[in-house]
């Protein structure tokens, strides 16, 4: 599994996923560095422990440091996990205004997290695949955005009429 989180079928799968995102130290390339940053992450799956997750990390770094090296490890940041919640209320208006891809765990960062822990149904649209998405070779299909297009007209009409 990479770190966007696509398994073997190539979609999010609901899999804790795991990143090592930057490694940085040294001056030069024939100069042994006296310290490396190296900056990681996971995504936990939506029903993970994530302190238990945590250990597991911290005990498998220091049982695989080289004798006499010393390290430390700070957490950064931490976005909560968004799983499904197909009978929220943001996923009913969604497919109200035409949303049709089935619903996954969202193996990737985003703020929708935090709303849906302050207790504000959230859901994650958009068009094309997420397969696709932070890749060298980006894209989304014509017909992908012809259909965000038609999404966002529905949207639109209802806040003009009906929204509140």
């Amino acid at each position: 599994m990479d770190s966007a989180g696509h398994g073997s079928g190539g979609e999010a799968d609901g899999r804790t996923t795991f990143n090592v995102g930057r490694i940085e130290g040294g001056s030069a390339i024939n100069i042994v560095p006296n310290a490396c940053e190296v900056v990681w992450e996971f995504r936990p799956a939506p029903d993970e422990d994530i302190a238990a997750l945590t250990g597991t990390i911290e005990a498998y770094v220091a049982r695989t440091m080289p004798a006499g090296v010393e390290y430390a490890a700070e957490i950064l940041t931490r976005v909560p996990p968004l799983p499904p919640d197909p009978a929220g209320k943001a996923m009913r208006t969604v497919e109200g205004f035409g949303g049709r891809h089935p619903t996954l765990a969202m193996p990737f960062g985003t703020e929708a997290g935090f709303f849906r822990e302050a207790g504000i149904s959230s859901v994650v649209c958009g068009p094309g695949s997420i397969a696709q998405a932070h890749q060298p070779d980006e894209w989304i299909a014509v017909d992908q955005i012809a259909a965000a297009e038609r999404f966002m007209d529905r949207v639109g009409t209802w806040a003009v009429r009906d929204g509140d």
